[in-house]
């Protein structure tokens, strides 16, 4: 890269960096109705803030197995998220609404920055400027930054645990990176029961690459001897927070059979086909969608990208596959929400299916004519990125969804 390329480059991400920070600090103020996962949240984290850790989980694991109207919201078992935000009230000095929505912003710019850095340490300089610029206008991340929902955290906490496997891959010797590797795969299963798929797709990727690329069996035995250990210990954490193992084992089994008032949410705003997750995520960003669809085909490709680039892009599409995959199988868990671990690893790879399209037409275009191809290309992401926010506007602005299920943005869609 020539200085003079260099320095448009870093210009570029930059402006798109300070961009994307500005407009979700703008709608972090917005008005909405706090759900009763929110206003539970904030119950739960200010509880702990009040009482300690111990005393008070072990007090809401009891309230919430013995109080059947508790049974319809978040549970206790998500005590990595509620930590957190207790935290945070204790920093701010308060157990307001106030306190989920500075969490959720600083996640969200803390997360489109990781996006930036993932791009330029594990592919090169321009997927990190596209992928940045495809998460700036993200919907989920635009929407989540409005409240005090965990989702936004517990997907950071995914991409961090996919960070960390690229990071074992670059130098599999580098064996203490395991150890945080393993402590935010047991954070997220602390922080909702579905972070046993993002421990769980990151280890299977660091396994195989073990196995096929480094032809290290026992290293492989090892990581899934640790993985399941590491599930082991998140789940000894909950028994020992609940005070019992009766009292833990309830508790989790409340959080899947929930009562009438829970199934009758889910059938309302979460019910559907399979294919209406993949749909309605093309309906918010089809930019996005199709490149992030082209990524992986791209991957597959010989000589397209290095071989530890190829492994890279492989965690990014379990995660962005697999979580999407995950909830469209599921006809009653369609929001999402769910599938924000998925979201950043999207953006990576839509940046490389464009940064490959653009390197096959460089030697086969003059120079002005390449030049022109690159300004239809940024054009194509800014008028991608504007219609992005538009649908947001009309999704979360104008018709005020309450929640993030597939059926509630497509009747906000008119469809």
């Amino acid at each position: 890269m020539s200085p003079r390329t260099r320095i448009v480059f870093w210009c570029a991400l930059a402006a798109v960096l300070i961009f994307g920070i500005s407009i979700r600090a703008a709608h972090i103020q917005d008005p909405h109705r706090l759900t009763p996962n929110e206003r539970a949240y904030i119950y739960f984290a200010g509880r702990i803030d009040d009482e300690g850790l111990l005393k008070a989980s072990r007090a809401l694991f009891l309230e919430y197995k013995n109080d059947p109207d508790m049974w319809a919201v978040s549970q206790p078992v998500r005590v990595g998220y509620f930590g957190l935000l207790a935290a945070v009230m204790k920093i701010m000095g308060t157990h307001s609404v106030e306190a989920g929505m500075t969490l959720s912003f600083l996640n969200s710019v803390f997360y489109l920055l990781l996006v930036a850095w993932a791009g330029l340490r594990y592919f090169n300089h321009w997927v990190a400027l596209i992928a940045a610029a495809l998460f700036t206008t993200s919907f989920m991340e635009l929407w989540l930054v409005r409240g005090s929902h965990q989702d936004g955290p517990f997907g950071l906490l995914g991409f961090i645990a996919l960070l960390l496997t690229c990071e074992i891959m670059r130098n599999p010797r580098r064996w203490w990176l395991h150890v945080p590797f393993h402590i935010v795969g047991i954070w997220s299963v602390l922080m909702k029961q579905s972070g046993v798929f993002t421990y769980g797709f990151c280890g299977l990727v660091l396994i195989l690459f073990l196995l096929f690329r480094e032809r290290a069996l026992r290293s492989a035995i090892v990581v899934f001897i640790t993985c399941c250990l590491g599930v082991a210990a998140a789940c000894g954490i909950l028994v020992w927070l609940a005070g019992d193992q009766h009292t833990a084992w309830r508790v989790f089994r409340l959080s899947f059979i929930s009562n009438d008032e829970a199934w009758a949410y889910q059938d309302e705003c979460c019910f559907g086909g399979w294919g209406q997750v993949p749909w309605v995520l093309f309906q918010l960003s089809p930019l996005t969608c199709v490149l992030g669809v082209l990524g992986g085909a791209v991957l597959l490709i010989p000589g397209s990208l290095t071989a530890l680039q190829k492994w890279s892009g492989a965690v990014c599409a379990i995660m962005g596959y697999g979580f999407i995959g995950l909830f469209s199988l599921y006809p009653k868990m369609q929001i999402l929400r769910y599938i924000t671990p998925g979201d950043g690893a999207m953006c990576l790879l839509a940046g490389i299916a464009l940064w490959y399209l653009l390197a096959q037409a460089r030697p086969r275009l003059a120079g002005l004519e390449y030049a022109a191809l690159l300004a239809v290309a940024a054009a194509g992401i800014v008028i991608g990125g504007l219609r992005d926010y538009r649908a947001f506007d009309r999704v979360a602005m104008q018709a005020g969804v309450p929640d993030l299920g597939a059926p509630l943005i497509r009747e906000a869609l008119g469809q």
